[in-house]
């Protein structure tokens, strides 16, 4: 059975941000020079502050889970979210693939508090 990777070639098409992250942490090295974490976090941050204007609804759904994830993870004073994501997941392919299950985590709370996915679940 021949696995399909989540394509998005025009960003019009994409309802949620789950759809960006699925297609960016399948294949990595398809979005980014070398697939490294560290490419995949600026890939998304990048991505979301130029969403803020075209497709605000998208860019909040990942302002969510930014501010959402410091709780998860326990560090609670973060600049950015990525530094203690690379600090509990040296390797690069283990951390891209906590970045989808916690996306995957933080929607499924959002689901279950009945919110919108930009709203920061308690």
């Amino acid at each position: 059975m021949k696995r399909e990777i989540p394509r998005f070639q025009k960003l019009g098409s994409v309802r949620l941000y789950s759809e960006l992250i699925a297609g960016i942490c399948s294949n990595p090295r398809m979005y980014t020079p070398a697939g490294t974490f560290r490419e995949v976090a600026a890939w998304l941050h990048g991505l979301a502050v130029g969403l803020d204007e075209s497709a605000p609804e998208l860019a909040s759904q990942w302002s969510g889970f930014v501010d959402w994830l410091p709780g998860r993870l326990n560090y609670h004073e973060v600049y950015m979210w990525y530094g203690p994501m690379q600090r509990l997941y040296p390797e690069d392919a283990v951390a891209i693939r906590q970045l989808s299950l916690l996306y995957a985590e933080y929607e499924a709370q959002c689901a279950t508090a009945n919110t919108e996915p930009d709203a920061q679940p308690e």
